[in-house]
């Protein structure tokens, strides 16, 4: 198991320069400070760090990205659920009706789907999974019938129209992928970065810079697709993650479902 990350670089320019020279020497655009996919485990990780600190430069961590042998994904017995694209603009564009009477009345996060959901279905294309720019997620019929023909616990499906009074030719069925369980929060030693987070409801603003980590006992109750407790992204935005069981995982590899990603759950003991 690897870890690289992405940061931008800021303070000084000339010395923010030198210190990309010198450690990327093959960088296209030095003077930028833009850093892409630097394993943690490298020396070059390690001398960025110190440089950073001796120079006064700030570095600012953006996103990061894990790479797993094949016995770190055959241990494993939950996994983070990602996608690499999206399908349509945010649901509420195009009439997805929601209530905000259980919302929280600080962030706003919280509001609840009272519709069917009504997307753009032109964008979703040959995708099998993908989300909207708000994180609700669609998935093709193939995958709806996966997860009826063999059980998958813990999901709820919905309809998926094309925007209202809007056509479309040859209209791909769709459905809204969604889960009846929520796990309990997360164990602490996962890594949150807090941006607008909300002290009312302490769910929304998180922003998560490690692998989950649960608590074995906290998952007893765990079906196969699970939402997290927490909300990632900030006010109304944030939604949770979804976390599935090896038996998702290994089904959707099976069928070799395209554009899906997954990254480990740590679970201790």
């Amino acid at each position: 198991m690897r870890r690289k990350e992405k940061f931008y670089l800021k303070g000084n320019e000339s010395d923010i320069k030198d210190v990309m020279i010198t450690i990327f020497p093959d960088s296209l655009s030095p003077e930028l400070g833009i850093i892409e996919n630097i394993y943690t485990d490298t020396p070059e990780y390690l001398r960025l760090i110190n440089e950073c600190k001796n120079r006064n430069i700030d570095l600012f961590f953006r996103s990061f990205e894990m790479e797993y042998t094949k016995s770190d994904l055959e241990r494993a017995e939950y996994f983070v659920l990602n996608v690499n694209s999206y399908c349509s603009e945010f649901s509420d564009e195009y009439d997805t009706e929601y209530s905000y009477d259980n919302k929280c009345s600080c962030c706003g996060s919280g509001r609840t789907q009272i519709s069917d959901l009504y997307i753009d279905k032109s964008k979703m294309g040959k995708k099998e999974i993908s989300v909207t720019y708000d994180l609700v997620w669609v998935i093709s019929d193939k995958i709806y019938r996966l997860f009826i023909e063999n059980g998958i616990t813990g999901v709820e499906f919905g309809n998926v129209h094309h925007k209202k009074n809007g056509k479309i030719k040859s209209e791909p069925l769709l459905y809204q992928l969604k889960s009846s369980n929520t796990l309990p929060p997360l164990n602490e030693k996962s890594v949150f970065f807090k941006e607008k987070f909300c002290e009312c409801c302490k769910k929304s603003g998180l922003f998560l810079h490690s692998l989950p980590y649960y608590n074995m006992e906290n998952l007893k109750n765990a079906k196969d697709v699970n939402y997290t407790y927490e909300y990632f992204g900030a006010g109304f935005s944030g939604r949770p993650y979804i976390i599935v069981s090896k038996k998702v995982y290994k089904l959707l590899k099976a069928n070799k479902i395209k554009g899906v990603k997954f990254d480990i759950v740590n679970i201790l003991k």
